[in-house]
């Protein structure tokens, strides 16, 4: 079990739902984290935005997150919603049965702002089905794509990349806060 290997190499494991997880009463302090790890977890969450914001306060001084969201924006759900008329839940991935939010990479972006950090990179997991068509096409500036019957043309570098993405992974710091608001 994850967990098992987990505590042969961290300080602490904690097995619970993030949202029910009592931070002060598990030992946890103000500032004691350094690096706050998510990996698939934000869109299993009914609140993600407030499991960030409660995050926040325990991060280091120059502590930071670390999450992985899957990209609903992903090619292969639209061309799935567009030429089947569906989205089909499954077991695992981009439409697993237990996801309750969807994030696009602006819905990301939005989330990690208000709930107060600033991004510091962001990195893809480009969609191995798409992988051979994003490497042949990235640097062109403008690119056209067809699924069945969903034809998305005129896609700028920026957005072929999204539509190829599975995940995003998002590194992120507590913005600082103006003197005047302290």
């Amino acid at each position: 079990m994850a967990s098992e290997i987990a505590r042969t190499r961290l300080d602490k494991v904690i097995e619970m739902r993030l949202e029910d997880i009592d931070f002060a009463a598990e030992g946890i302090a103000p500032g004691s984290i350094d690096t706050f790890i998510a990996g698939d977890v934000l869109e299993h969450l009914y609140d993600p935005w407030r499991a960030l914001t409660r995050v926040r306060p325990l991060l280091a001084p120059d502590g930071q997150i670390a999450v992985s969201i899957p990209n609903i924006r992903n090619l292969a759900v639209h061309a799935l919603l567009h030429n089947e008329g569906t989205w089909r839940y499954e077991g695992h991935g981009l439409l697993d049965i237990t996801h309750i939010r969807f994030f696009a990479l602006r819905d990301i972006l939005q989330m990690i702002h208000e709930t107060g950090y600033e991004m510091l990179d962001i990195k893809t997991n480009i969609d191995a089905q798409f992988h051979e068509f994003f490497r042949n096409n990235r640097d062109k500036p403008a690119v056209t794509i067809q699924v069945g019957k969903l034809k998305l043309e005129n896609l700028n570098p920026a957005e072929l990349q999204e539509y190829c993405t599975k995940q995003f992974i998002v590194l992120a710091r507590p913005r600082a806060v103006p003197a005047a608001a302290a």
